[in-house]
């Protein structure tokens, strides 16, 4: 018997949305001429956007607010999507989400 109602966390569950955030952040930084390193591109994962633009000194490093930040992630994701990378579902996901249906 399926059961009436099943909630899901996406990410993490579903998919690896986290990662591709990551990138497109490093991305966009380096278009400003800043270079995360592995442990800035590691601190993105799993913190939020306040958190993120602290954390990576991005007012100090490029002169962005958090709203120029998040543009120009958003910027960095459309091209990272042109580019056929996009964001990672996870192994199992799908089948799981069949069997639901």
């Amino acid at each position: 018997m399926l059961p009436q109602a099943v909630l899901l966390d996406l990410d993490g569950t579903l998919v690896d949305s986290e990662s591709f955030h990551a990138e497109a952040i490093a991305r966009y930084m380096a278009t400003r001429g800043v270079d995360l390193d592995e442990r800035e591109r590691a601190f993105v994962i799993g913190h939020a956007w306040q958190e993120i633009h602290r954390e990576l000194r991005v007012a100090e490093r490029l002169g962005d607010d958090l709203a120029a930040l998040q543009a120009g992630a958003h910027a960095a994701k459309e091209h990272l999507r042109a580019e056929g990378i996009d964001i990672r579902v996870l192994d199992g996901s799908r089948e799981l989400v069949a069997t639901l249906v």
